[in-house]
């Protein structure tokens, strides 16, 4: 696998975030920069969560199916796109990478998030599966972070799309109520979309670089943060 400047700069930023994590002196200075992830986090997701309140009725569209598959489209296209700019380097996508990953686990991994949200919890423990493996290969042979979030947006893709032709809200009848003439229209789905890319991605990174304990708590990071807030307003 060629290497590329993001790639290079991911693995410096790695080992700088690691030793900056072990020191003790600075523990402190990195609670602070995680609290302030979090916010950020929280942030996006309320302006995503606003835009779609606003999006929804104002154009009757609500094609949710739609907007997922839209958005992992979005997610694959970039990195396919930052692939062939060569500011990231990608492995092709492979069927071994796809089923890669221990078949027994911990039975408490997969109960840390709320029942409501198995699919994810199952989703980010993959993840961080995933890359505790390929980690113990040789590192000619190893996925990059990318590499397997990558994987995962292709299988998404496909799955979504399946969803979304079987659906009774199909491609032609969603395509055809959308306000293509607004400008306005596409601004609003242009933001979905992005908004809700950035807030995967920061998830899926979390959960291959950090735990997916982690990324549970920042993908819930509205809900933890609320009552916080609600009290800083009393």
């Amino acid at each position: 696998m060629t290497s590329c400047p993001l790639a290079e700069r991911w693995t410096r930023w790695r080992c700088c975030a690691s030793s900056l994590a072990s020191n003790h002196a600075l523990k402190p200075l990195m609670s602070i920069l995680c609290l302030v992830v979090v916010f950020a986090y929280d942030l996006a997701d309320k302006l995503r969560a606003f835009v779609v309140r606003i999006f929804i009725p104002q154009y009757h569209y609500p094609y949710i199916v739609s907007l997922c598959f839209g958005q992992v489209l979005v997610s694959v296209s970039f990195f396919n796109l930052l692939h062939v700019l060569g500011v990231a380097s990608l492995r092709r996508y492979s069927r071994p990478l796809d089923w890669r990953g221990p078949s027994v686990a911990e039975p408490l991994e997969y109960m840390y998030a709320p029942l409501a949200v198995i699919l994810l919890s199952l989703s980010l423990t993959w993840l961080s599966k995933v890359s505790e493996y390929e980690l113990r290969l040789p590192p000619d042979h190893q996925a990059s972070a990318l590499d397997i979030y990558y994987t995962q947006l292709v299988n998404q893709c496909w799955l979504l799309g399946l969803l979304w032709t079987l659906h009774p809200d199909g491609p032609l009848l969603v395509l055809s109520r959308a306000s293509w003439h607004s400008l306005l229209f596409h601004g609003y789905l242009l933001a979905i979309l992005l908004l809700g890319t950035l807030l995967d991605l920061a998830v899926a990174m979390t959960a291959l670089c950090k735990s997916p304990l982690a990324a549970g708590l920042l993908h819930t990071a509205g809900q933890l943060m609320q009552p916080f807030v609600l009290l800083l307003w009393l």
